[in-house]
């Protein structure tokens, strides 16, 4: 034996259809597709209240970011860390992975 389904399930599905046939979904078919870049536009800077900040000073301020990458990426790519893969450079780029961006 089925059991009748009950006035909420009824109203849900009620809704859902109202918002399919009146929202921005029935809208959407009619609009152009929009590209949005965001590999653009980032940019990055250390905390000012970092502990690193007086150390350095040139890591403060908002810089560009390279997206998709990561805060030693782009450093590395302003010439602002030395490159972590020659000799012991790897300590000397450690403050960055350490810090608040």
């Amino acid at each position: 034996m089925r059991r009748p389904p009950s006035f909420s399930g009824i109203r849900c599905c009620a809704c859902a259809l109202a918002l399919l046939l009146h929202g921005p979904v029935a809208n959407a078919v009619d609009a152009m597709p929009q590209t949005v870049v965001l590999d653009q536009r980032w940019a990055f800077r250390l905390a000012p209240d970092a502990a690193a900040a007086r150390a350095h000073p040139a890591a403060a301020a908002w810089q560009p970011a390279q997206v998709p990458g990561s805060v030693q990426s782009s450093l590395l790519a302003l010439g602002q860390l030395p490159d972590p893969d020659w000799r012991d450079n790897e300590a000397k780029v450690q403050w960055a992975g350490l810090a608040d961006w």
